[in-house]
């Protein structure tokens, strides 16, 4: 037997069962595990057991990488008395354990296991990664060792556990069994060695002892146990049955020191539901059981220092108990507890025993006691009595598609309950029959084809499959079948589902379209799934300037519909051509006008007019128009905003960047809006990310203020390459050799002139016999002295001018002194010298060096020599940096930055919805009777094609149409409704963010807006050829804006009424009619503003 071959087990019976024992040499790898497998359709029986241990045998010689799938192992010996003594030594026995696991990736699949020895599955620590048992069913395991002592047994005679697990390295996976009516336990994770355990979706119910046990026993201190999951699983106890659930640590105290380190870590028990009983029903306590009388909780948690338990729902009479050796704890919270005690019950249903674990005694509390005694289950919840709501799971099998295991609580103990197998992994049409697990081999209590509803199973069953052999030591409880509240059941799928292929399209050629048919609409899904036979009609569309030019693939021709009918895998391809222009990388720019070719689809939404992908900018609001620019070099850019201040780069920048993908270069986008920032006082520019912009600039910093000597930082350190030009009435510009983070803060003072020498008063006069004195010691009231105001300083090529206006004659001003302090390369400055005293407005320092900084304090001086406080200006001649023009060159620099500034004041205030802000950014009084006009004669037209406005809404649109703005007030009412009517054309809404308002304005202004709308381009681009008889070159600035005001409606800066006559000529002789809608008045003003030629 070769890896990766399969063993097919013929229907019938192997082995007479008792002592039969095969052994398991068989070795694959992991690649190309064995199979042993029970055949299609015949039902294959192993009457005794299966071990891989080999006696005399090293473990390199145990059986590794087979997989033991859908056979059953039985025991048809009717001894269950089993006089060995020695319970190690059940392997040997007259009726061994159903299968052995010890090598290596070995696994247990869908196997039906009953009757055997102890236990169903030997899970044994020598197994390793990869193990796993999986699906299988099994009950009725174990036997009765008629020569154990109960000293010897640990208080009990019986043997019979389920799974009976032990692991040491790596991950070993229990998931999907079921195991009930197990002689001990349904799980036993037991012994040195408990590590790394996936414990998940399991069934455990009516077991004769735990339904779970994980206890670990390593007396080398060591911890107990690791890596545990226990994570969805499923158990049952009746409700007149108290007898423990599940069991995770050790739960007694046991003497010496063997089992002082039995503490387990890294355990979580998460997105169980246990359930369990309020009392032992049994008549009398089984000979030698610990369990008694005395119920046990539904969770009992012990001996582990980091442990989860979260999300559970717990069941019971006592539903948990907790006892730990360490302080250290994990989570116990999240979880839902529902006990049969009422609240008042003096018998509580939570026991808790805190560190340090010195005696095997507890303390039972209430929900709100225990929440505090263990500080956990702080955001759970406690119901007094049984859940209500009926619980039903099906969690489909991992190996055969179609089967699954159901589990229902039947909480509302109703007679049927609907169960819905969507997912089972059914397949529609499929024929199915659902088996009782408690009864597997009876008939099947549901047959029928899977049309994908839900389906009906009764809950009210009592048959349960027979035990095997003399059942005296348990009997009456264990025959029992579990009551209505409580039903498991197996889907088995009893036929093949059709063979399905996979049906693809693909579309090929310059041109392009979209291909629909079926589930296929290609464009966004071009694959279908579809069983053998399936028929599948195809339609090819082409795009606008494209052809659909023929199918191939799939029996496929011509221009017509494609029709296939599946019987295997099957590619269809349509080819489309194009009547435009190449386009490679389908950008919408033709590649002979393309100049960043290979751009990825990820970037094409992005590109400019010249192919190339835009930088993420939205942040900016002082920034060139990068649709209309080459961005493979910039010169004099310009980004900023209004609020802090501004940077123009002296030297050409690229804003894109080289990237290649699988062979392909493109030009890939820079993130200007992380990584370019501008703050109050402050700009920051990660070079890192944006090596592209490290170049000497010149920096504005707007609003310094609080700060009379600036001093400049760089990455928090003074300065000694920046070059300070001039700081005026809080503006502060500078130039810089490169970037990095650059803030501007308060410097030092520098040090005022030497004071005139000070004489000493004349001796008072004496005074006559003795009397008070005088007044000669009181001091002259304080004199106050104006300064000048609107102080400037002008740098000019070889010298710095200095105007301002002085005070008006009186005794309060004689003259001003112009006081100069130096600094170099930020340094400190020295101290101040005269430089002039007269009467004059103006001063030309002509004694000027190029690189340093001058401090001017200009003061006034009364009749009575006292000085003014003074004010200040700083100015240089640097290295001299150009500035970048405007983006739309209506107004110079300085006046387009304030008039964004006011762009954004006037935003806020109608966004505020405030009477008083918007009244005083107008300039403009209250007049309700025109407010109630403007809103009945206004608003109905814009709100009928705009999403219901609220009453704010309401109000911001009639105070901008009625008051306007304070840059927007040159507009009349109606042109003002217009602007509005206008920005509805272009977004297809009203205006309801502040950045909305803020284009709105800018509309307004004869600014272009921060968003954009392709469908208003291509409507203008549309008008623009109608008007002009000819496609808009938009790389063509006359062109550009003659788009661009039709597609939002830009208002000029300034009325030329004269050139908007001839306009209106122009428009009536091409158009053949007077204009009259929105778009008809913006193409009228794109006439007289734009330049655009027929």
């Amino acid at each position: 037997m070769q890896p990766g071959h399969t063993v097919w087990l013929r229907g019938g019976t192997y082995g007479a069962g008792g002592a039969t024992l095969f052994q398991s040499r068989l070795r694959g790898t992991a690649a190309q595990p064995i199979i042993v497998r029970q055949y299609p359709g015949e039902r294959a029986i192993v009457n005794g057991g299966i071990s891989e241990m080999l006696l005399s045998q090293p473990a390199t010689s145990y059986a590794q990488y087979v997989w033991y799938w859908g056979f059953e192992i039985t025991n048809t010996s009717i001894q269950r008395a089993v006089p060995i003594g020695d319970i190690n030594t059940y392997t040997v026995s007259i009726r061994p354990a159903g299968l052995d696991l010890y090598g290596e990736g070995n696994k247990a699949i869908n196997l039906i296991i009953h009757d055997v020895g102890h236990p169903c599955i030997g899970f044994w620590r020598s197994v390793g990664d990869g193990g796993e048992i999986n699906g299988v069913i099994m009950w009725g395991c174990g036997f009765d060792d008629t020569q154990l002592s109960a000293e010897q047994s640990g208080g009990y005679k019986l043997a019979g556990s389920g799974i009976y697990a032990q692991n040491e390295v790596g991950t070993r996976y229990i998931r999907d069994v079921i195991s009930f009516r197990e002689f001990t336990t349904g799980f036993k994770m037991y012994g040195s060695y408990i590590d790394g355990f996936h414990v998940e979706g399991n069934i455990l119910f009516n077991n004769l002892q735990l339904n779970m046990e994980a206890i670990p026993n390593r007396p080398d201190g060591q911890p107990g146990a690791r890596r545990l999951v226990v994570t969805n699983n499923y158990t049952y106890r009746p409700r007149q049955d108290g007898r423990s659930g599940v069991e995770i640590g050790r739960r007694t105290v046991l003497p010496g020191p063997e089992y002082v380190y039995d503490e387990g870590v890294d355990v979580l028990v998460k997105n169980n539901y246990f359930v369990n009983g309020d009392f032992d029903p049994w008549p009398e306590p089984i000979e030698g059981s610990q369990y008694g009388e005395y119920p046990g909780p539904s969770l009992w948690v012990d001996d582990f220092s980091d442990v989860a338990v979260t999300d559970n729902t717990i069941v019971g009479g006592v539903v948990a108990q907790w006892a730990r050796l360490s302080s250290t704890v994990g989570t116990w919270n999240n979880n839902t507890y529902h006990s049969s005690r009422a609240t008042n019950d003096s018998d509580r249903p939570f026991y808790f025993l805190p560190p340090p674990r010195s005696t095997n005694s507890t303390s039972q509390y209430y929900f709100n006691e225990w929440k505090n005694a263990c500080n956990c289950d702080q955001n759970s919840t406690f119901t007094s009595g049984y859940p209500t709501q009926n619980v039903v799971v099906v969690r489909p099998n991992q190996y055969e598609q179609g089967r699954a295991n159901v589990i229902i609580y039947n909480w509302q103990n109703l007679p049927t309950v609907s169960v819905s197998l969507a997912n089972s992994g059914l397949q529609v049409g499929q024929s199915f029959e659902i088996r009782d697990a408690q009864n597997f081999f009876g008939s099947p209590i549901y047959t029928g084809v899977y049309t994908g509803a839900s389906v009906t199973l009764p809950t009210n069953l009592t048959v349960v499959v027979p035990y095997v052999g003399d059942l005296n030591p348990f009997k009456p409880y264990q025959l029992a079948h579990t009551p209505p509240e409580f039903n498991v059941f197996v889907v088995f799928p009893t036929t093949t589902p059709p063979p399905t292929y996979t049906f693809t399209t693909a579309k090929t050629g310059a041109g392009s379209g979209t291909i629909t048919g079926g589930t296929i609409n290609c464009g966004s899904t071009c694959t279908q799934t579809a069983a053998h036979g399936s028929t599948i009609t195809l339609t090819a569309t082409p795009a606008s300037g494209s052809t659909f030019s023929g199918w191939s693939g799939g029996n496929c021709s011509g221009i017509g519909t494609c029709t296939v009918t599946l019987s295997t895998n099957t590619t269809v391809t349509a080819a489309f051509t194009s009547s435009q222009p190449a386009d490679a990388d389908q950008d919408g720019i033709s590649d002979s006008a393309d100049q960043c070719p290979f751009t990825p689809a990820s970037l094409t939404a992005a590109v400019n007019q010249n192919g190339c992908p835009k930088p993420l900018a939205s942040t900016f609001d002082i920034k060139p128009n990068f649709h209309a620019l080459d961005i493979r070099s910039i010169a004099n850019l310009e980004l900023g905003k209004a609020l802090f201040g501004k940077v123009t780069f002296s030297q050409p920048v690229a804003l894109l960047r080289d990237r290649s993908v699988s062979g392909v270069t493109y030009k890939d986008q820079l993130d200007l809006d992380s990584h370019l920032t501008f703050e109050s006082k402050k700009i920051t520019l990660n070079i890192v990310n944006l090596p592209e912009l490290n170049k000497p600039a010149t920096i504005v910093l707007y609003n310094v203020t609080g700060i009379s000597v600036p001093k400049l930082l760089k990455d928090g350190e003074p300065c000694t390459t920046c070059t300070l030009v001039s700081f005026v009435d809080g503006t502060l510009t500078f130039n810089v050799l490169g970037f990095s983070t650059y803030e501007v803060i308060e410097g030092e003072t520098p040090a005022p002139p030497p004071a005139p020498p000070v004489t000493s008063p004349p001796p008072p006069a004496p005074s006559g016999g003795g009397g008070g004195g005088g007044g000669g010691g009181v001091l002259p009231p304080a004199q106050i002295v104006p300064n000048v105001s609107s102080l400037t300083a002008s740098p000019l090529s070889s010298s710095i001018t200095l105007t301002w206006k002085n005070p008006a004659a009186s005794a309060s001003y004689q003259s001003t002194k112009v006081l100069r302090a130096t600094a170099l390369a930020n340094q400190t400055y020295s101290a101040f010298s005269l430089i002039y005293e007269g009467q004059a407005e103006r001063y030309a320092d002509t004694a000027i060096v190029s690189g340093v900084t001058y401090l001017y304090k200009i003061q006034t001086k009364n009749q009575q020599g006292v000085l003014s406080t003074g004010v200040t200006v700083i100015a240089s001649i640097g290295i001299p940096i150009a500035m970048a023009p405007a983006a739309v060159p209506q107004l110079p620099a300085t006046l387009v930055e304030a008039q964004f500034r006011q762009i954004l004041l006037d935003a806020a205030a109608i966004w505020s919805g405030q009477i008083e802000m918007i009244l005083a950014n107008a300039g403009s009084k209250r007049d309700t009777k025109k407010e109630q006009a403007n809103s009945g004669q206004y608003l109905p037209a814009l709100a009928k094609t705009s999403q219901p406005l609220t009453a704010l809404d309401h109000n911001r649109l009639n105070y901008f149409i009625t008051y306007g703005t304070k840059s927007a007030k040159i507009l009349g009412t109606g042109e003002r409704s217009g602007v509005l009517s206008s920005y509805q054309s272009a977004f297809g809404k009203l205006p309801r963010t502040e950045t909305d308002w803020q284009d709105l304005i800018k509309i307004a202004n004869g600014r272009w807006p921060l968003a954009t709308s392709a469908s208003a381009l291509a409507k203008a681009k549309v008008s623009f050829k109608r008007l002009y008889g000819r496609e808009a070159k938009l790389n063509h600035k006359n062109d550009n804006a003659a788009v661009t005001i039709m597609a939002y409606g830009l208002r000029p800066a300034k009325r030329n009424l004269n050139s908007e006559k001839a306009a209106l000529r122009s428009f009536r002789y091409f158009i053949r009619r007077a204009p009259a809608s929105a778009l008809d008045w913006d193409m009228v003003r794109a006439i007289a503003y734009s330049g655009a030629k027929r």
